[in-house]
This record gives structure tokens, C-alpha cells and sequence, in this order.
């Protein structure tokens, strides 16, 4: 049985022949066979979220179609049964909060890219340990990333050549990634909170970044890495501790 909560009216194809109208805040549906069910969303529906299932095995995420959604907070959060590799992610995807917060089941590599749309971003794969590769390419529309690949352990590959533009709270963003590789990327104009943002990335190298001013909020940013500070525009106590 699963239970998903809509955003709005529309319809939501299970994938057994059922197709059901969503008029309230949330649909469910118990299959009567166990299988493997590809989930379409209606048109109008703006938000999806698994609020509860009871299933006799693990949940793929790769059954579902998400084209419509903007908002999947708390989409997935605490799913630890869910199995697989993270969808495609809806192309107008704005609100990512929370969405695959602890799924320690999702395994195999990161999308290339998130969804261009994308603004909130905070614990979106916190504690997503089996996932693998490279940091995806962030979009420029990204606002809030606080903790939001926090506890991915096995992130084993490099990051972005540069954070997004519109960056602004990247509050322990890439915390603890010790297997991450290369360099710290070029930040964006107006970050203003990094505090602990690459804490034991101990596989970092290089030179620091150059400080945007917007920045005010970085006590140890840098601790626990191999970067070492830029002497032609040093950084100030706190970086290092």
C-alpha cells in the first residue's frame, strides 16, 4: 500500500490498470499483486510526497514519473527500503528540501546535473551513504545547500569548477566527504554563510578560494582538509582550526 501526498487536482496513474483523481491532500492504493509498477503523475500536479507504504520488499525509485512536479519536500525523507538510483529529477524541480533525506537504500552515481530550476536544496541527499561519483553540476538557481550532501560517505569523485551563482547558505554542504578529490571550486558573489562547509574533506587540495564579501558566517570552512590559504587575498581566523 502506498500513500502520496498531492499538490494538487489532477490524477495519479498507479501502473496496474488504476488511474485515480487527487481532489484531497492525499491519494493511497494497496496492489493487489506483488510486481514492478511505473507511478505517472497528472499533469496538474505540482507536489509529491511518499508520506507512508507498507511493502513486502524494498521500493524502486526508478518507477516513477515526476515530469510535473516543482515541489518534492519531504518526498522521500527517512525511506530507508527504497532501493535503486536517484530518477531523473523533474525538469522544473524548485524545492528539493528534504527530499531524499537519509535514503541509505539509493545506491549506483549521482545525475550529471540537477534540475536547472532548482533553489532549495537543504538536506536533500543528507545521509544518502551508498550513493557514488561525483557531486552533480549545481544550478545557478541554487539559494540554500545547508547540509545538503552531508553524510554521503562514499562521494568519491571531484567537485564543480564553481559553487552557484546565487549561492547563499552552504552550511556544512559537503561536510565530512573525506573520499572527494581535486580542488575547492570558485564561490559565487553572494555567499553568506559557509561555516564547516568542507569540515574533513580530507582528500581537498590546493589553494583557497578568493573570500566574496558577502561572506561573513566561516568558521571552519577549510578545517580538517589540504588547502592551504591564498596569500594574495588571505583569509581570516576562523577558516582553520
Amino acid at each position: 500500500k502506498l500513500t502520496l501526498n498531492s499538490g494538487c487536482d489532477g490524477y495519479v496513474d498507479w501502473g496496474d490498470g488504476t488511474a485515480q483523481d487527487v481532489s484531497t491532500s492525499s491519494v493511497s492504493h494497496t496492489y493487489t499483486e506483488g510486481g514492478t509498477y511505473e507511478i505517472k503523475l497528472g499533469a496538474s500536479i505540482s507536489k509529491f510526497a511518499l508520506s507512508t507504504f507498507t511493502n513486502a520488499k524494498p521500493i524502486s525509485l526508478q518507477q516513477l514519473n515526476l515530469a510535473t512536479v516543482t515541489d518534492m519536500s519531504y518526498a522521500f525523507n527517512g525511506r530507508t527500503t527504497i532501493t535503486g538510483s536517484i530518477p531523473e529529477l523533474p525538469p522544473a524541480l524548485e524545492n528539493g528540501y528534504y527530499a531524499f533525506k537519509g535514503c541509505s537504500g539509493l545506491n549506483g552515481a549521482f545525475p550529471t546535473k540537477l534540475s536547472d530550476s532548482l533553489v532549495n536544496g537543504e538536506y536533500m541527499f543528507f545521509r544518502c551513504s551508498n550513493l557514488t561519483g561525483n557531486v552533480p553540476e549545481l544550478p545557478d538557481t541554487l539559494e540554500n545547500g545547508a547540509q545538503m550532501f552531508n553524510g554521503c560517505t562514499n562521494l568519491d569523485g571531484t567537485l564543480p569548477d564553481k559553487l552557484p551563482e546565487n549561492l547563499t547558505i552552504a552550511y556544512r554542504m559537503f561536510y565530512g566527504l573525506s573520499k572527494l578529490t581535486g580542488n575547492v571550486p570558485e564561490f559565487g558573489s553572494k555567499l553568506t554563510n559557509g561555516s564547516e562547509m568542507f569540515y574533513s574533506c580530507s582528500g581537498l587540495t590546493g589553494v583557497a578560494p578568493t573570500m566574496p564579501s558577502s561572506l561573513t558566517s566561516y568558521t571552519d570552512i577549510f578545517t580538517g582538509t589540504q588547502i592551504t590559504n591564498n596569500e594574495t587575498t588571505p583569509w581570516p581566523d576562523g577558516a582553520w582550526y
